[in-house]
């Protein structure tokens, strides 16, 4: 199972609604604050488990992704 990084975004990058325009830009600045992009629909659920308990920081779009905050541990911060 691969490691991943503390901090994390969330891509809604299939969705039909509720995109964010300027994604590729966001990105881009959360690339250089060292922020792991990743798409949950390629994980399966153990590894979605694994990145969401182990992460310190989620960036995500409000959505059915943050069913999985119920695997983080207390004092994750959601943004």
């Amino acid at each position: 199972m691969p490691e991943f990084k503390p901090k994390i975004y969330i891509r809604r990058q299939d969705a039909n609604y509720r995109k964010i325009l300027n994604e590729a830009d966001l990105i881009t600045i959360l690339r250089k604050q060292e922020f792991e992009i990743i798409n949950p629909q390629h994980f399966d659920v153990l590894e979605q488990m694994k990145i969401f308990s182990n992460a310190e920081v989620i960036v995500t779009p409000h959505g059915s992704n943050m069913s999985n905050l119920i695997f983080c541990q207390k004092g994750t911060k959601i943004i």
